[in-house]
């Protein structure tokens, strides 16, 4: 009994050690699974690789570091917010991801300079959140979409992206909206794309559903070397300083309107609009 006893303490002043010497919040795992700057998504567990950067609290996970931060695995009910300086630059790689967020934007960029949703080759990614969003503070910074960002945001990459809204719009930035490539495709209530500054399409394949405007913004819209399907409850398009379709990008189109711009339009032999049977 003496032995056992014995080494039963033995056992666990050594997992002791291990726990203590490790930087890693939430559950402790190998750094072989998430990497630096990792974080694993398990129901309703966030697994991260480094504490300092990472900060959990239940089902939420905040960036408050610049640096890249690989994502991997399904979140039920949990949100990944980043709030790093006004300067700093986070890519989110998303590797075959599922976050549902029933009370606020699975993604909330609350503070950085800019940031990345990268799309690896062959991911398949999916964002979904509820029809009611909970504020905890009533001002203007509260999300407004299931991917929201105070900074500018870029998604790229070769692999995909479905965002499902429920609440208002799918995915929004308080400055330039850029998609550089990638499969996406976003269904939501209000506006499917909305960038304050200006929203860009430079490449690949985009499919938005909206009950009011498909893409929105108080800049101006460009579209190239992309194929976009826009079904829209409202506008197809809108914007103030201007639209651009180069002749490199397919759009087609089913909306009320076309275009809800003041200021100058040029492409539009470019777009598709099927003829009601």
């Amino acid at each position: 009994m003496g032995v056992l006893l014995a080494a039963l303490v033995l056992s666990w002043n050594l997992l002791k050690g291990y726990v203590a010497s490790s930087d890693y919040s939430g559950i402790t795992f190998a750094e072989e699974i998430a990497g630096h700057g990792g974080l694993y998504l398990e129901g309703d567990h966030i697994l991260v690789s480094d504490s300092k950067t990472i900060l959990v609290e239940g089902t939420t996970a905040t960036i408050t570091a610049p640096g890249k931060y690989e994502l991997s695995g399904t979140l039920e009910d949990g949100q990944i917010i980043v709030d790093a300086g006004p300067e700093d630059a986070v890519t989110l790689e998303l590797d075959d991801v599922s976050i549902t967020c029933q009370h606020s934007a699975p993604i909330w960029v609350k503070s950085a300079g800019k940031v990345k949703l990268k799309l690896p080759e062959d991911t398949v990614n999916f964002l979904t959140d509820g029809e009611y969003y909970a504020f905890p503070e009533a001002d203007n910074n509260q999300p407004n979409a299931c991917v929201f960002s105070k900074a500018d945001l870029t998604i790229k990459g070769k692999g995909s992206l479905t965002v499902t809204a429920h609440f208002r719009n799918g995915i929004s930035t308080t400055d330039d909206l850029l998609i550089r490539n990638g499969i996406i495709t976003v269904t939501a209530p209000n506006q499917a794309l909305r960038g304050k500054d200006s929203v860009a399409m430079t490449d690949g394949v985009v499919t938005l559903t909206s009950g009011e405007n498909a893409v929105q913004t108080s800049g101006g819209i460009s579209m190239e070397n992309c194929s976009v399907s826009l079904n829209a409850g409202h506008y197809a398009l809108k914007a103030v300083s201007g639209i651009a379709l180069a002749d490199t990008a397919a759009v087609t189109v089913e909306a009320p309107f076309l275009f809800g711009c003041p200021g100058t339009i040029t492409g539009t032999e470019q777009m598709y609009i099927p003829v009601e049977e």
